[in-house]
């Protein structure tokens, strides 16, 4: 069960498609209607205006497409601007008429720099707000494992596997996944991204193997009932599974195993806890 939010988020596309094809229609008839009935060629810059607005505005994936169009569609426009102004071909056009071209295609390349700018944060929020680069896994880990060994705690290795590369997740798992790690992780864990692009990686400091296998369970069970993705994981504990990182990276790996396995082992941890 997806939030109304991220199912009217997937409908947006949709319902801007639509939009633009109507207003490219509308600009198309206003522009045939006035040169044939008014004999006024200002009203074909008003229409390839009005369609370039649409794709800006409805189409934002056609920022390259747009930028492209305007260079040869207004440079076409000037062009007969200017050789009718020359040859007398027809009425000379007006200074309106050889201004609003380029400050119309000025002012629909201002709108996507707009509309990409004010899409940039809710992008943002899409991303899991500790997490830190792969190059940084090594180190993080040598610290918490000497930490670990001069104070005598325990502290766990978690690797949590997705069925998909998560840049080829959509966009509401993406939002999802980002909203379950942030509300789940403590400030004390430290999420690594992976070099693996199907993968992110925690350290969870002070943290046994109960306390690992419950988080693991409620974090896949939340996942995969709200998006339907499915994911694995593979924990491993300091000191009682693994003496040094090497080993402690081998024993998670080693768990990355079906989900029905590891829903299982999680069961029977969380018994033995109640």
């Amino acid at each position: 069960m997806k939030t109304d939010k991220i199912e009217r988020a997937g409908r947006a596309p949709g319902n801007g498609s639509k939009w633009s094809g109507w207003l490219a229609v509308i600009g198309v008839s206003l522009a045939l209607f006035g040169y044939i009935f008014l004999n006024d060629s200002s009203w074909i810059s008003a229409a390839v205006l009005v369609a370039f607005l649409a794709l800006a505005r409805f189409w934002p994936a056609s920022r390259a497409l747009t930028r492209g169009l305007s260079v040869v569609v207004g440079g076409v426009l000037m062009a007969l601007y200017i050789s009718s102004y020359l040859t007398n071909w027809v009425e000379g056009p007006r200074l309106l008429d050889l201004l609003v071209v380029p400050a119309g295609l000025w002012f629909v390349q201002a709108l996507q720099r707009h509309d990409v700018s004010r899409r940039q944060p809710q992008a943002d929020t899409h991303e899991i707000s500790s997490l830190q680069p792969a190059e940084h896994f090594e180190h993080a880990l040598d610290m918490e494992m000497l930490h670990s060994r001069r104070y005598e705690r325990s502290f766990c290795h978690v690797v949590v596997k997705f069925d998909k590369p998560m840049e080829l997740l959509s966009a509401s798992d993406a939002a999802l996944l980002s909203s379950l790690f942030n509300e789940s992780v403590r400030l004390s864990d430290q999420v690594h991204a992976a070099n693996q692009p199907d993968e992110i990686l925690l350290l969870c400091p002070e943290t046994d193997i109960k306390g690992a296998m419950l988080f693991v369970n409620r974090l896949r069970l939340s996942f995969q009932e709200l998006s339907g993705c499915q994911v694995r994981f593979g924990w491993a504990e300091f000191p009682s599974e693994a003496l040094t990182t090497g080993e402690l990276r081998s024993e998670a790996r080693l768990k990355l195993m079906p989900d029905h396995a590891a829903h299982s082992n999680v069961r029977q941890v969380e018994s033995a806890v109640a």
